[in-house]
């Protein structure tokens, strides 16, 4: 869940309010005349982003009455007064001036935008000022993957609250780019886009846009792999140079934290962010023929196991001759798929990528994944929280958010993965049926916008800091 304030504010760690006290004479609200806080500002949208005042911070602990508060504020703030004589600027601490004066005068350049809260309380259905927030993810090169997906998903939802974002690669046409010409172009397309934040996915982007950044810009390096990166001496030895230049490292699991930690002890400042599923995922129902579809999602490269698959499927398909298994994913030019005989080919398939996965997922009644390490799949995320049971390895179970429904096998262990199939497949109805009544719940967890606050909540807590 995305980490919120004592006080129940869910999505934004320290929400910004606005007072009664406009230095241009508008009026705040309602509750001008008693002096409180409320949800809705008012005035022209370049009256709010030029000049407003009365700011002030939630505290932690906020039932107690102080010189500060009224008489209690109230779990989502409704009831919070003004400070009495000074205000402090919401993003750096610092002393904003008398009241009536601007609280943001040590940042004339930021600008405010309106963000509309997701989460399930009263305090969602507010709006509130947030800085509008100029965010660049960097990735290695385009393909399809879980960063790709996570970092895409961002970018949507991001946008659509009015924040600045880009997507930029460190190779864009996988020429094979030298080492010097990557770092030229990145630190040229920094300094074209002057970001203020600068989110750079798994080892590789990292490494770079850490020696590229300018030092105005924040910089988050999230960790992806399912493998210890920093197992390779000279990514170690890169990583302690450069732990100066980084703002916060993300792990996406807690055990490439557990990884990091192990490596670099509390150099860097750690925390964990879960992937986040898109709105195209939330729970719905579905509708699944008299056949059953066994899917797989995902890149065909060795990591994911499709020998394993294609000897697993072809086990289970001997023993019920109604089951189909399709893979859905890009091929790779240095791997050979496995060979499917002909006579199977009408029930196993490999079937290219798709563009519409929640749609194969809402047709399919199992999810199986027969990759033996992942850090966070997403596409394992997506699966629960439409409610579709999983097959997958005991290491990826460890993975896996509580009450998600699935049956394990050993790693790397095909015949295991046969008798999973086989239970599941058995027990098909009782799965489905626990796995559509938890999949609300995990995907208010781990929807993309409580993932997109946390990113901007701790942006706004290195920047007050700092």
């Amino acid at each position: 869940m995305v980490r919120g304030t004592k006080c129940g504010m869910d999505a934004i760690h320290q929400p910004l309010c606005v007072g009664r006290d406009d230095p241009l004479g508008t009026p705040a609200g309602p509750r001008a005349a008693g002096g409180r806080l409320h949800r809705r500002g008012s005035g022209s949208a370049s009256t709010r982003s030029r000049n407003y005042s009365g700011y002030s911070e939630p505290t932690d602990g906020c039932s107690t009455s102080d010189s500060r508060h009224g008489s209690g504020c109230g779990r989502h703030h409704n009831k919070l007064r003004l400070r009495s004589t000074r205000n402090r600027c919401v993003l750096c601490g610092g002393d904003g001036g008398p009241r009536g004066v601007l609280g943001l005068r040590h940042h004339p350049n930021v600008r405010l935008i309106r963000l509309r809260l997701p989460a399930p309380s009263r305090a969602a259905k507010g709006r509130f000022l947030i800085p509008r927030v100029r965010i660049v993810q960097v990735l290695l090169s385009p393909q399809i993957g879980g960063a790709e997906t996570l970092a895409a998903s961002l970018d949507r939802e991001w946008s659509s609250t009015g924040h600045w974002t880009r997507i930029v690669y460190l190779d864009p046409t996988q020429s094979k780019w030298s080492r010097a010409k990557k770092l030229r172009e990145l630190r040229r397309t920094f300094d074209e886009l002057t970001p203020d934040l600068i989110i750079a996915h798994s080892a590789l982007p990292s490494l770079y846009s850490r020696i590229a950044r300018r030092r105005s810009a924040k910089l988050f390096s999230v960790l992806h792999s399912a493998s210890d990166d920093f197992a390779d001496w000279k990514l170690n030895l890169a990583e302690r140079l450069l732990s100066v230049r980084t703002d916060l490292v993300v792990g996406v699991g807690h055990g490439q934290i557990s990884a990091y930690k192990a490596h670099f002890g509390n150099r860097v400042d750690v925390r964990y962010i879960p992937n986040g599923v898109s709105p195209e995922f939330r729970p719905s129902v579905r509708t699944t023929g008299s056949s059953i579809e066994v899917v797989t999602i995902g890149r065909i490269v060795p990591q994911k196991n499709p020998d394993l698959w294609r000897a697993a499927a072809e086990s289970v398909t001997k023993t019920h001759a109604g089951v189909s298994f399709t893979w859905y994913g890009p091929e790779n030019s240095s791997y050979e798929k496995p060979a499917i005989p002909s006579h199977l080919s009408p029930q196993l398939r490999f079937a290219g990528p798709t563009t519409v996965p929640s749609e194969v997922l809402r047709r399919a009644s199992l999810l199986f994944h027969p990759a033996s390490r992942e850090a966070n799949s997403i596409v394992l995320l997506e699966a629960a929280t439409i409610g579709v049971p999983i097959v997958c390895s005991e290491n990826v179970a460890k993975t896996l958010p509580e009450n998600v429904v699935h049956v394990t096998f050993a790693d790397d262990h095909h015949d295991g993965a046969s008798e999973s199939l086989r239970f599941a497949i058995e027990n098909l109805d009782s799965m489905t049926a626990a796995s559509r009544k938890v999949a609300p719940a995990l995907y208010r967890s781990f929807s993309i916008s409580n993932t997109a606050n946390s990113y901007i909540e701790l942006y706004l807590d290195i920047v007050k800091t700092k």
